[in-house]
């Protein structure tokens, strides 16, 4: 379970690095007492995302996160284990003040809107958590350190697009995840950007 709540805490949070961000950057959520009816991962998550909030790291949350579930046809927000045997759908969603970055889970054939309210209700419930955040970073935040700039090779990047763009994205339409990922390397290698 470490390291799926690893993965629940990381996906969300590194693409929130700003570019130029080349410092090992490390959180440890230490689980030190729990109540096995409350899920440690969403504390975890909101608390990686406060310490980063407060920290002198630049990074571009806060964010929250919650579990979701339906249990005779309602929603139930951070459901116990004993909510999650009887629901419908468990789905971990992941936002910002104005975006979803994550949804990880499972449904028992529940329809696409209801998927989607679920979805959406999570990210409603979440903002008081990314508010309180926010509080606790004018209260209590350090001034954030600046990245290192970025050059980029325009002409380079350009060229690439070029080359690689519309293959690159009728490779990644292919449904099957072995041959999606064999068309992207073949993308890849035609362009000379295989790597080992």
């Amino acid at each position: 379970p470490e390291t799926l709540i690893s993965r629940f805490i990381d996906r969300p949070i590194r693409p929130l690095f700003p570019d130029g961000w080349f410092y090992e950057t490390q959180v440890i959520a230490t689980v030190l007492s729990t109540d096995h009816q409350n899920e440690p991962a969403v504390a975890a998550m909101i608390g990686a995302s406060a310490a980063m909030t407060i920290s002198d790291i630049p990074f571009g949350g806060p964010i929250a996160g919650l579990r979701v579930g339906r249990v005779d046809g309602d929603f139930v927000i951070n459901p116990t284990p004993e909510q999650l045997a009887e629901s419908e759908l468990n789905f971990f969603v992941a936002g910002s003040k104005d975006a979803i970055l994550m949804v990880e889970g499972e449904a028992k054939e529940v329809t696409e809107a209801v998927a989607l309210d679920a979805i959406m209700l999570a990210h409603k419930t979440m903002q008081p958590v990314i508010k309180l955040q926010d509080e606790l970073q004018k209260a209590l935040g350090k001034q954030k350190r600046e990245p290192m700039p970025v050059e980029t090779d325009d002409a380079l990047v350009k060229k690439v697009e070029k080359s690689a763009r519309t293959k690159l994205a009728k490779a990644l339409k292919v449904k099957d995840k072995q041959e999606r990922a064999a068309a992207v390397d073949a993308v890849k290698a035609a362009g000379g950007f295989a790597h080992g």
